[in-house]
C-alpha cells in the first residue's frame, strides 16, 4: 500500500508541475515533429496534415524534384 501512495504522489506532483507550467505561460507538450526520423530512422509518414517543418520539406523535395516519400 505505502509503494501504491507513493507513485499516486508522485504522479499528483508531475501533474500539477505540468498544470503550473500551462498557467504560467509555456507551452502545452507536443508530440515531436519527425519523431522516428530523428533517430535516422525512415518512418511512413501518412498524416492528413503534416506538422510545419515536415511541410517544409515536402515542400523542398518537391521542388528539388526528389521523391516525397521514401
Amino acid at each position: 500500500m505505502g509503494t501504491f501512495l507513493a507513485t499516486l504522489l508522485l504522479f499528483g506532483l508531475a501533474f500539477a508541475g505540468l498544470t503550473l507550467g500551462l498557467l504560467f505561460g509555456r507551452d502545452p507538450i507536443r508530440g515531436s515533429c519527425g519523431g522516428l526520423r530523428k533517430l535516422g530512422l525512415e518512418g511512413d509518414c501518412s498524416c492528413e496534415s503534416p506538422c510545419p517543418r515536415r511541410r517544409r520539406e515536402l515542400e523542398r523535395r518537391a521542388a528539388r524534384g526528389e521523391e516525397s516519400e521514401p
